[in-house]
């Protein structure tokens, strides 16, 4: 076997099963024999869960005999690291945010311990500057706008926006990171300048929520934006097509909106999410996941 992935489910935390089952659907793509295992209340490896016990997860691996042992949250990645030392396989820990792992905020000694043990991969927000990103709240693609407080053409994008009566907010960096989920259903686009995008950060987490970016520049370069998909780059001295584009974003229908929502996730995913750590481990894209044109 490829891998045995690990995870722990005896907390019910609806964002963590959603994030693997992201993680299942991202890894089918990959020509991969892998198995997923929970950690559970119940002892049943044949319905794929098991004990959070050295003992259940050693037995498993002797059965499996995987290429590399994966982890997901602080119990799992604190069995893998102690075990490490009488395993044949890799050992791949990664530590989840808070609100991804109930163990985070009181972890054990053991915890604390077996930290050392391994190199975790950190899934977090850009803030932390993460191995990969991992968000938590998603947009539905609405017509309103978001604007960064810190933006120094913040007052120009503002004013374009009541010129054009859209809707927007002026979110700082705290807000944006830490959005609400009635942020994030009213907004599901993002104006910024070049200025204010220098790092890529701000795209990134943008594309990472499913909101494209209207980015206004001074140069002809698209800055990591992919047109139409991600978002769209627009020249400091065109204000018409910047209109334009407020415009179309406004007309355009809840299914295209959200089509693009889906296209800045899935950016995201390749770039520096879940497809992306897959695609780490080495085992090639199936065929007919390829994008068409790669085929020919």
């Amino acid at each position: 076997m490829d891998a045995l992935i690990i995870w722990d489910a005896r907390s019910s935390n609806k964002a963590l099963e959603n994030f693997m089952s992201e993680f299942t659907s991202e890894l089918s793509r990959f020509a991969m024999n892998a198995r997923i295992v929970c950690l559970s209340e119940t002892h049943r490896p044949a319905q794929n869960k098991i004990k959070a016990s050295m003992r259940a997860l050693l037995n498993l691996i002797q059965d499996t005999a995987p290429h590399y042992l994966i982890t997901f949250g602080s119990r799992p990645n604190s069995l893998a690291a102690l075990l490490r030392p009488t395993l044949k396989c890799h050992v791949l820990t990664n530590t989840l945010p808070i609100w991804l792992d109930d163990d985070v905020s009181s972890q054990s000694l053991i915890t604390k311990l077996s930290q050392w043990l391994v190199k975790n991969a950190t899934w977090d927000d850009m803030r932390n500057d993460p191995d990969y990103v991992c968000v938590k709240a998603r947009s539905n693609a609405a017509t309103g706008i978001l604007l960064l407080e810190d933006d120094p053409r913040a007052d120009e994008l503002a004013n374009q926006l009541d010129q054009e009566a859209l809707p927007y907010r002026i979110v700082s960096e705290t807000n944006f990171f830490e959005p609400t989920s009635a942020l994030l259903e009213d907004h599901g686009v993002m104006a910024m300048s070049y200025e204010a995008s220098a790092n890529g950060r701000w795209i990134d987490q943008a594309n990472a929520y499913g909101m494209p970016v209207m980015l206004l520049i001074d140069d002809d370069r698209q800055h990591g934006i992919i047109e139409g998909q991600t978002g769209w780059v627009i020249g400091t001295n065109q204000a018409l097509q910047f209109k334009h584009c407020l415009s179309n974003w406004r007309t355009m229908s809840d299914d295209a909106r959200a089509m693009i929502s889906h296209y800045c996730r899935d950016h995201i995913s390749q770039h520096s999410g879940l497809r992306q750590y897959c695609a780490s481990l080495g085992y090639p894209e199936r065929l007919e996941f390829k994008d068409f044109k790669i085929r020919g």
